[in-house]
């Protein structure tokens, strides 16, 4: 993951805000579209990883953000976040069954 400084970090986080406190769930803004408007280089390899990173702290700081596979958005409801979580949760769910599937191949 490219290494930016934390003034930049900051400032990127602010900026991150700023979009995603004008978006919905109905209507997300996508990560290639963050990417850009941040400035951030457009490869998958290095904006991916970083534009992550970012969002985990902002996550961690409190900042009510919210996903789907159409893009990012900031959670405004009490019942927005729970539907989140219960997505996340059934993702999790899903993970691991195939976590067990694969635990159970046996390759000759």
């Amino acid at each position: 993951m490219p290494r930016i400084k934390k003034h930049n970090k900051e400032q990127m986080k602010a900026q991150l805000r700023e979009m995603l406190s004008l978006v919905s769930a109905d209507s997300p803004l996508p990560a290639k579209e963050i990417a850009d408007r941040l400035n951030v280089i457009d490869t998958y390899d290095l904006s991916q990883p970083l534009l992550r990173a970012i969002m985990t702290e902002m996550l961690r700081d409190g900042f009510p953000l919210g996903a789907s596979s159409a893009g990012f958005y900031m959670l405004t409801t009490q019942e927005e976040a729970e539907d989140y979580v219960a997505r996340l949760n059934k993702h999790i769910a899903g993970t691991r069954k195939r976590i067990e599937y694969v635990g159970r191949l046996v390759w000759e």
